[in-house]
Order: C-alpha cells, then structure tokens, then sequence
C-alpha cells in the first residue's frame, strides 16, 4: 500500500481517536450516571425524562431553522480566508437570530404545554412539566450558536472540554436533586445543566479570536437580509432533523399511550447503552468526516469514492468488535450499569447491538448528499421516508409483538437503509462501494450475526463460551486488517522511538 493511502487511513483514524476519545469519557461519566438514575427514579422515572428531553428537542430544532448547523460553513470559510470583518458580521448575526429564536422557542414552550403534555403522556399531573421546561429551551439554542462558532473556527478542544464539562455537570446536578426529589427534580435538573452548557461555551468562546473582533452594529433588517441565506441553507437540515426528532418523540409518546410509561424506559434505557458505546465513532464521524468529504467532492467522484470507502472501512473495523462485544455482555452491562428491571430489555439491546453495523454503512454513504449541498436528495430521503419509514415499522412491531417487537423493526430498518441509500447514491452520483469493501462487510456481518444467535442456545455456557469466542476471533481480525491499512507497528515504531 502506497504511503499516501496509509497516511489518509491514519488520519482517519487519528480522528476518531481525538474526537472519540471525549465522548469515551463521556460516556463512562453517562454510564455511571444511567445507573444512579435507574436506582433512583427507576424505568418510569427514565420514561418521562426522556419524553421531556424529547419535546425540548423538537421545540429547539423548530425555531432554531437549523442556522446553528448551516452558519458551521460559513464561520468555517470566514475564518479560513482570515476576513476578520466577515466574520465579526456572522457572529453578530448568528448571536442576533437565535436570540429571536430561544425568545420564541421559551414562549412556544409555555403556550402549547398542555397540548405537548396530552400528546406525551396523556396526564395532566406532567403538566407543570413541561410548562417549565421554557427555560431549558431558552438556554439551549442559545447554547447551540456558541457551539456553531466553536466548530467553524475548528477549535474541537474546546468542544471537547465543554462537553466534559456538561458531562461532569449533569451527573454533579441530577444524581442529587433526583434522589431529593425524585421524579419532581428532573425539570430542576435540565434547567441548571442547559445554563451551565451556555455558560461554559461562551466562556470558552471568549477564549478565542473572535472576542477580539469589533462586533459590527447590525440592524434587524440587515441581519434577516444577510441571515437568508444562512436560514435557507439550514431550513433543509432543519426540517430533516426536525422529522427525526419528531418520529422518535411519536414512537416513545406511542409505547406510552399504548403500552405503558415502563416500556419507554425500557427503550431509552436500551438505545442509551447501545449507542453511547457506538458515539464515540459517530462523533468523530460527525465532525472531522463532513469537511474531509466537502474538501473531496471538489475533485470529483473519484475522490469521494475513495475517502467514503476508505472511511467506512475504518468505521467497520472499530465498529464491529463493539457490536459483538456488546451482544456477549449485555445481561452483564444491564446489572452493573441498571438495575435487574431492566432485564426484559436484553434481546432489544442485542438487536440494536446487531443493527449497528447497517448503521455505521448508511452514515458514511448518507454524507455524500450534505457534502454535495442536494437539498432534495437529503430531504426527502433522510428526511421524509427514513423517519416515516421507522415510525411505521416501530408501530406495528410494537403492536404486534411488544417491546422486542421493537428490535425486530430496528434491525429491518437498517437494512432497508442500507439497501436504499447504497442504490441512490450510485445511481444519483455515481458512487460505488469497492470490492475489497464488500468482501470486509460480509465477513463482519457474518460474525457479529452469528454471535447474535448464539444468543438464543438454550445451554447458557455453551452459548457464552461461543459467542466470547466469536468477539475474541472478531477483535483479533479487525486488528490485523486495521494494521494492514496504517502500518500500525511501523507508526508505533516511530512514536515509542522518538525522544
């Protein structure tokens, strides 16, 4: 292998090294805190603050017109191109038009909480609820601009730091308000840890060039005029993530109305320990890979093939062991990390577990569309019949075969994912997935699925003793094709050797 193909996997890898490096700590410190919530407020307690941090969520993403996610491009041009003036102008606008928008996010808050609480959990005791929850809006698109302009000017170790920061916080604050309390300290609870996310990242912006720019005096009118195209831009971004939102907040306000509060518990509880041990590769995905696959689509498909296959292959080699890892010890995390309740949830967590490797696929492949800047393709597709599509499948799974009903439409819809963006990304630019890359797919696949069933051999030490077995042979693997693309005994070699 060439050296420059080994150098663009190492810095790949490097990447997600950095990046998922924070949210490994992160998720240690979520860990801990999952399990004295689980103790303290219990499945029902999980339930209702994940349908709180649901309706923030999509209130947030309504009236933020997804500018925090669009102006990332702008910042980032500014800042590269070193026109102060610029991007003096951009902040002052960007600061201006989501404070329009926490203003407004607070009064919808209050105004429709009683139909967003009869929508929820049908029970006006959670009234005052979500009536309060005004503030967390407030602070949260607010919180969300400064994190923007972090991001556009590249300094990820302030990102990183805020969101220890937040993480360390969050478990400081809940753990004792929700045992003084109870369920009534949850609200309390969001509301200190949505100042404390504001207050740390405008302190870190502060920290930065941009608090030595003379911000421009910019009026209303010009900043809705220079905001345009900023809003445009991240309306389509918006609206899409406004669909995901809104189809996870219908699927968990649907177990709740037609099952019980307990099994949103459940489910929360479930996708909480499944993807927080899979963040720390979407993350550095999220926020190293978009700019890398922008840069590229510039020099054409072949580029972009190359970097896309390149990337999806590492994602699959740390991916994969994580899956089967987690299918072996799942009853395991659910005693250290929850609590014996949450049990009934094992066979959904290894579902997800198992869906992960379709997942890892489709959010490489689903880049290509933001990085070329097709509205439509991303809209629609990611948008409009990937969400419909889950709610649909999550409904009628729940209502045919209950909670790990659940698992079976999570697993069907990576698939069908898979499947879909694979088919219009070749057939809408031209994008192919290598031979080489297929050929690593099977190969996982088939492991992390034949360690999921042998989750179901009735004899208990013979179905560990294979799937240990299956984990072990799969880390093994994923290390050795990992070494082979980065020449990783050379790279050690060099660092242990440098003084």
């Amino acid at each position: 292998m060439n050296k420059k193909r080994v150098q663009s996997y190492r810095n790949i890898l490097h990447s997600t090294a950095v990046f998922g490096g924070t949210q490994f700590f992160l998720t240690l410190i979520n860990i801990i805190k999952g399990k004295l919530v689980a103790v303290l407020l219990g499945s029902v307690g999980i339930g209702l603050s994940s349908l709180l941090a649901n309706a923030v969520g999509c209130v947030q993403q309504i009236v933020t017109l997804g500018v925090n996610l669009s102006v990332v491009k702008e910042v980032s041009q500014a800042n590269s191109e070193e026109d102060r003036a610029v991007l003096a102008q951009i902040t002052k606008v960007l600061r201006t038009l989501l404070m329009i928008s926490a203003l407004a996010g607070a009064v919808l808050m209050v105004v429709f909480s009683p139909l967003i609480t009869r929508f929820s959990v049908d029970d006006s005791r959670y009234g005052m609820f979500f009536l309060c929850l005004a503030p967390v809006v407030f602070f949260n698109v607010l919180a969300s601009g400064e994190y923007a302009l972090l991001q556009g000017i590249r300094k990820f170790k302030m990102l990183a730091y805020s969101t220890l920061i937040l993480g360390g916080s969050s478990l400081v604050v809940c753990v004792p308000l929700y045992y003084m309390l109870g369920i009534q300290g949850i609200v309390p609870a969001m509301i200190i840890i949505s100042l404390i996310s504001f207050i740390s990242l405008k302190w870190f912006v502060s920290k930065t060039e941009l608090h030595t720019l003379p911000l421009p005096h910019v009026s209303l009118r010009q900043t809705l005029v220079r905001g345009k195209e900023i809003i445009l831009l991240g309306m389509v971004m918006m609206l899409a993530g406004i669909f995901g939102t809104v189809a996870n907040y219908g699927i968990a306000s649907f177990i709740s109305t037609s099952g019980s509060l307990q099994d949103v518990g459940f489910y929360h509880a479930a996708n909480l320990i499944v993807m927080q041990c899979c963040m720390l590769v979407f993350t550095a995905m999220a926020t190293d890979y978009y700019p890398k696959l922008a840069a590229a689509v510039s020099e054409g498909n072949v580029a972009v093939c190359r970097l896309v296959n390149q990337q999806t292959e590492v994602v699959l080699l740390i991916i994969a062991p994580v899956a089967v890892w987690l299918i072996t010890v799942i009853p395991l995390l659910i005693t250290l990390l929850l609590t014996t309740e949450f049990m009934q949830a094992q066979l959904l967590m290894r579902y997800m577990a198992l869906a992960v490797i379709f997942r890892a696929v489709c959010f490489s492949v689903d880049y290509i569309a933001v990085a070329k800047g097709d509205k439509n393709y991303y809209f629609w597709l990611e948008g409009v019949f990937c969400n419909v599509k889950m709610v649909l499948f999550y409904m009628v799974a729940y209502h045919l075969w209950g909670l790990n009903g659940l698992g079976y439409a999570i697993l069907c819809s990576g698939v069908i994912d898979l499947l879909v963006s694979t088919y219009f990304s070749h057939r809408r630019y031209g994008f192919v997935f290598l031979r080489k890359f297929w050929l690593l797919f099977a190969i996982l696949t088939t492991t992390v699925t034949a360690c999921f069933l042998c989750s179901f051999l009735r004899n208990e030490w013979l179905s560990y003793a294979l799937m240990v077995c299956l984990s072990l042979g799969t880390t093994v693997y994923c290390y050795k094709q990992l070494d082979k693309r980065i020449d990783l005994k050379s790279l050690l070699k060099k660092k242990f050797c440098k003084q």
